[in-house]
């Protein structure tokens, strides 16, 4: 479990050294920074009838390829407490097609983003005091713009045999400031 943590805080950390860079990035925007997104959601086990909440950092490798670390965690509301922490690999296989609005410059997506997962996740277990690393396969959809989409995700636990829907948004807030300043420098060329 300690191996998971370190992952995730030390993507945590990156996130936070890039967004921080040359003091204000609003004003000197550093391409880099929009390649860094951050995922909260809600998990669906299916056999236990479990939910769980998680959180995951991801960085876009190129257009289609995103690797990451994630933290899930299953509360015991029914029985089992599970705490779920790893890295996972994201490829996409239809990128949503994005159109330049005249409206404040604004992407709009007409299509949904398509993608498999793949993801190694240390499990764990609070209740027996017990740890696995369990392999985990998947696939997924989002749809919105760039800086903040809602996700919906299907996985399978290939060590326990168990079906996992996932949901929730992600944001990428580098990306979301520049939009706004976008948008205000617009305002300012109607006037």
């Amino acid at each position: 479990m300690r191996i998971s943590i370190l992952i995730f805080c030390f993507l945590l950390f990156q996130t936070f050294k890039v967004n921080c860079q040359k003091g204000n990035y609003i004003k000197k925007f550093n391409p880099k920074q929009n390649k860094w997104f951050i995922s909260s959601g809600i998990n669906y086990n299916v056999p236990l009838n479990e939910f769980g909440v998680n959180l995951s950092y991801s960085y876009e490798l190129n257009k289609h390829l995103f690797v990451g670390a994630n933290i899930t965690y299953f509360p015991g509301i029914r029985e089992v407490k599970d705490f779920y922490g790893g890295i996972f690999g994201k490829y996409l296989i239809q990128k949503s097609e994005r159109k330049l609005t005249k409206v404040f410059g604004v992407y709009e997506s007409n299509k949904l983003d398509l993608y498999v997962i793949g993801s190694l996740e240390e499990n764990w277990w609070i209740n027996n005091n017990t740890t696995s690393f369990i392999p985990f396969l998947g696939f997924g959809s989002s749809r919105g713009k760039k800086y903040f989409k809602y996700y919906a995700e299907a996985k399978y636990n290939t060590l326990y045999n168990e079906i996992w829907f996932k949901s929730g948004i992600t944001m990428n807030v580098p990306d979301m400031k520049k939009q706004k300043l976008n948008h205000r420098i617009k305002i300012k060329d109607h006037k």
